[in-house]
This record gives C-alpha cells, structure tokens and sequence, in this order.
C-alpha cells in the first residue's frame, strides 16, 4: 500500500503541536487526513507532483493504447503490435486517438487510481493512502519498465509522477502550503480546547 502519515512527518513544528495532544483530537486529524486527501487529488486534477511540478506526458504509445482500449496486464509486445498494427488504423481509431490526445490527462484512464484514494484518521494519526497495486509505480517510476510505451516498441522506464507528498525513497516531503494548513488545523483545535 503507498500512503502517506502525519505521525511520520518531520516537520518539527507539526511534531511539537502534535506532542502537546495526549487524549487525542478526532475531529482535527480527520480534517488533517481531509488535507492530505485534496491535496493528493489536487495533482491528478493539476497534472502535477505535490510541489507543483508538471508530470511528464504521456506517451503517443500511452494515448493509442487507451485508443484502441488499453493494454491488459500479461499481454506481450507482440499481442500487442498484432492488435494494434500501426499500418492499419482505422478511422474510427484514429477520429477516437484524436478525442482521447486532445482530452487526455496523465494518469486518468478510467480514474481507478484518484478514486482509490482515501483518507483516515484515529484521534492520533491522518493518513491518505491507496490499494491500488500499480500505485507505487507511478508515484515513483519504473526505470526497469517492460511494457511497451514507445512507437515501434521500444522499452522505456516509466517517469515518475507523485501524486502523494513523498520523495522518492518514500519519506514525507509535504510542501509548504500544505504544512501551512495542517498547522492550522492543528493549532486551532488547540485553541479551541
């Protein structure tokens, strides 16, 4: 599973605010874990990582795949190729590439990954997370890819697109904006104590 925890963060400001709540505060880590929820969509919506940095496009391989109906696990370059031949593209298929090249966002196909997304939260802890299996693939890449994502079949690793506020050794990196809020929401139900 790939998710991200407030009681691993390492922001020392959100640990000293964190440190003062013995009993817990329910409501406050659910509006924290709320926070790490939007934010995470926020990228599949924005088309780019937590810092706000653009993801790499898709590939033309990616964009004809979705057009021809995608690529189902197991399937061999040669399946695929036997599919899809480049030399005979129908009509159909091309007027459906060009819909799909001129609506296409990066990661969403059908939307299984944003949709998986889901935040917790105890009285101690706010999470966001996925059990998508291929998650951790796109959140941190492939550079080892062995699907076909290059016109004429060419292997190429898959880029890495950060959807959760991780680096790419898994740690918490949560940009400023959202620290920012989740000490708001923190010290105000401090306040409100």
């Amino acid at each position: 599973m790939t998710s991200v925890s407030v009681t691993s963060l390492g922001d020392k400001k959100i640990k000293a605010m964190l440190s003062r709540i013995r009993g817990g505060m329910p409501h406050a880590f659910a509006a924290v874990a709320a926070a790490l929820h939007e934010n995470a969509v926020a990228c599949f919506r924005n088309q780019a990582d937590p810092d706000g940095v653009p993801w790499p496009e898709n590939t033309e391989t990616t964009l004809m795949l979705r057009a021809q109906g995608g690529l189902q696990f197991g399937v061999t370059l040669g399946e695929f190729e036997e599919r899809a031949p480049r030399r005979r593209t129908t009509t159909r298929t091309r007027k459906r590439l060009a819909r799909i090249v001129n609506n296409a966002k990066i990661l969403i196909d059908k939307g299984t990954l944003m949709q998986s997304l889901s935040p917790q939260s105890t009285g101690k802890t706010a999470s966001v997370s996925t059990n998508v299996p291929y998650a951790h693939v796109h959140q941190f890449g492939n550079p080892d890819n062995t699907l076909p994502n290059r016109p004429g079949g060419a292997y190429a690793p898959i880029p890495a697109r950060r959807f959760l506020p991780l680096d790419e050794n898994g740690k918490p990196k949560l940009p400023a904006a959202l620290i920012a809020e989740i000490l708001a929401i923190v010290r105000d139900a401090l306040h409100a104590e």
